[in-house]
């Protein structure tokens, strides 16, 4: 815990990363860490900078204004987020590195994906998947999303196939009025609470990982995780609104 570290000596590291600790206590050991010669970086991870104009934010951006100073690096996952860091603190060097992903075996994905393409083919059937985080406490993201842009979904029916949508999220997003706006879509659809070894499965058996995207700045840095989890796994890719996974 940063308690732990913050009155310490700061001689046990020579570089200590501060992430998902934007209050006085990160500040705080961000000064000791420097007075004793030591190196401290940020790990920006979301984007709650960029929103200027909203003021739920300005503690937050108070808070990079003061620790930017007494960095000697900052950590991001994405280019788009590393402009937001470059906008707060120029002088600072931004290394990006890319969220981890699975391992895979060719061969075996390559039987994976002929055999899901032979089984829509005989059931007549696509299954599709939609995963992840359903909500967030300060924008419209999730199952807003995959409600926003349904209707892309509901396109696919109506060539011989029906469409099958699996929905896999955590349990604190599945509040009265989101369940409530899940009925808005077309396709039918079942629901299950988000585990990572549920969420394998689900993608082993998907022949599409359905992945919307809304164009607030918040949700345009994200990495690209989700989509290449999905890839490793043998789910083909659909996503609708910003070109987030373009690449």
């Amino acid at each position: 815990l940063i308690q732990d570290v913050v009155g310490s000596h700061c001689q046990t590291h020579d570089i200590y990363l501060l992430s998902k600790c934007q209050d006085a206590r990160a500040v705080l050991l961000a000064h000791q860490v420097k007075q004793a010669g030591k190196s401290v970086g940020v790990d920006l991870f979301d984007d709650y900078f960029s929103q200027t104009s909203d003021s739920r934010f300005i503690r937050l951006r108070h808070w990079l204004r003061s620790i930017s100073p007494l960095c000697s690096f900052i950590l991001c996952s994405t280019s788009g987020m590393a402009d937001i860091a470059h906008q707060y603190a120029p002088e600072v060097p931004v290394q990006i590195l890319n969220d981890p992903s699975p391992s895979f075996d060719k061969g075996r994905l390559a039987e994976l994906l002929a055999a899901k393409v032979k089984n829509a083919q005989a059931t007549r059937r696509i299954d599709i998947a939609w995963f992840g985080m359903g909500d967030n406490p300060s924008f419209p993201v999730g199952l807003a999303d995959l409600v926003g842009f349904g209707c892309e979904i509901d396109r696919l029916r109506g060539y011989g196939y029906e469409v099958k949508l699996e929905i896999m999220t955590n349990s604190r997003a599945m509040t009265p009025d989101r369940l409530a706006d899940l009925k808005r879509l077309s396709t039918p659809y079942t629901l299950s609470e988000w585990s990572e070894p549920a969420e394998i499965e689900m993608l082993k058996r998907s022949l599409l990982a359905f992945l919307p995207v809304n164009a607030q700045s918040f949700s345009r840095v994200k990495s690209l995780n989700r989509a290449i989890t999905a890839l490793c796994y043998g789910a083909q890719v659909l996503s609708a609104g910003f070109p987030l996974y373009g690449a």
